[in-house]
Parts: structure tokens; C-alpha cells; sequence
């Protein structure tokens, strides 16, 4: 999903000796669709999200990923100067635009890894009884 976004947007990308080789002299906004077998990919939407921000045109994805980190990184991209709409939602507008500014921003607590260290702690206790 990563690379048919990518290439939606205009790459041209080739898989050489194991690596991904992207490469666009400009992006273009494309409609599309980041679902998968399994549902939305977040790192794919993520990934065509960042992009669509400084390519030319509007770009729409669909049934992109709603977690609380793509809306995380869409407020962080807008803080930048991006135009982003429904970040958080199944549907995102990205209109281009040229450029972007350094701002700060505090990443919102990972989840991932917030369970990750209950489940470990409630291990532990239970090794420690």
C-alpha cells in the first residue's frame, strides 16, 4: 500500500537488491484508497499522508487509517503549514502546498508500548507472587 500510494502521487519506484528506490522530480494530488486485505494501513496512510502535503494538487485518501496517531500527525503537519482535513477519520483531504515550517510539537503517548509495558508489569507481579 506504501508504494501504490507512492506511485499514485507520481514516484517512480523499483525494488533493487532488496531496497526500495523512490524517486519524483514532483508529486501530483491522486484519489485513493489505503485499504487493504486487512483493514487500513497506518504507516501507509502516514506515509502518502506526508507526502500529499507537498505535492501539487489535491490528494483524497480513502478508507485511510483513523487511529489517534494519523490525527497526531495531521495537527503536526498543520502546525507545519500543511491543509489537511478528516485526519483521524476513514477520509483524508490533503490540498499541496509548497512549502513547510519548523515548529514543536509533543508526540502524543504511544499505545503500542504503553500496553506493551502493563502487560509486562502484570506478568511480572504474577511471576513475583
Amino acid at each position: 500500500m506504501h508504494i501504490e500510494g507512492l506511485r499514485a502521487l507520481g514516484a517512480s519506484i523499483d525494488v533493487q537488491s532488496g531496497y526500495v528506490v523512490a524517486q519524483a522530480n514532483k508529486l501530483l494530488g491522486a484519489q485513493l484508497f489505503a485499504g487493504g486485505l486487512f483493514g487500513p494501513s497506518v504507516l501507509a496512510t502516514a506515509n502518502i499522508m506526508m507526502a500529499a502535503t507537498l505535492s501539487e494538487g489535491r490528494t483524497v485518501i480513502e478508507s485511510a487509517a483513523g487511529e489517534p496517531e494519523i490525527e497526531d500527525l495531521g495537527n503536526f503537519l498543520i502546525k507545519m503549514g500543511a491543509k489537511i482535513k478528516g485526519h483521524g477519520t476513514h477520509r483524508i483531504e490533503v490540498l499541496g502546498v509548497k512549502k513547510l515550517q519548523r515548529v514543536e510539537h509533543e508526540v502524543i503517548p504511544d499505545r503500542i508500548e504503553a500496553a506493551t509495558f502493563m502487560i509486562a508489569a502484570l506478568i511480572t507481579n504474577e511471576i513475583l507472587k
